[in-house]
């Protein structure tokens, strides 16, 4: 799997085995309010309480690369929910800092 682009606010997530990558478009955002119902606030309390039902579908949204769907298929347990919640966090605060290797992309600002 490529490596996130952190200018982009992507950031990478493993789970259940697997690598990913989240980025919060505002498509996603838009997806995560409607399936949700929740404000921004209430939605990160839900999160670091890590809600399954919340933590799934704030990662189904913002997964840029890799299949959310299978992620939760085969998973069984919670023992990576609170990596997961980090990364969904990261994903929706992203530390915006410019990746190294991305020549002129990263630079032209």
């Amino acid at each position: 799997m490529r490596k996130p682009i952190k200018s982009r606010g992507e950031v990478a997530c493993s789970f259940n085995g697997k690598e990913y990558i989240l980025c919060a478009t505002m498509a996603a955002l838009d997806q995560i309010e409607a399936e949700t119902d929740l404000a921004i606030a209430d939605l990160i309390n839900e999160i670091n309480k890590k809600r399954l039902s919340v933590l799934r579908r704030c990662f189904e949204a913002l997964v840029v690369e890799g299949d959310a769907a299978a992620a939760f298929a085969d998973k069984v347990g919670v023992a990576e929910l609170p990596e997961l919640s980090i990364s969904i966090m990261d994903a929706l605060i992203p530390d915006m800092g410019t990746d190294e290797g991305n020549g002129d992309a990263a630079s032209a600002s």
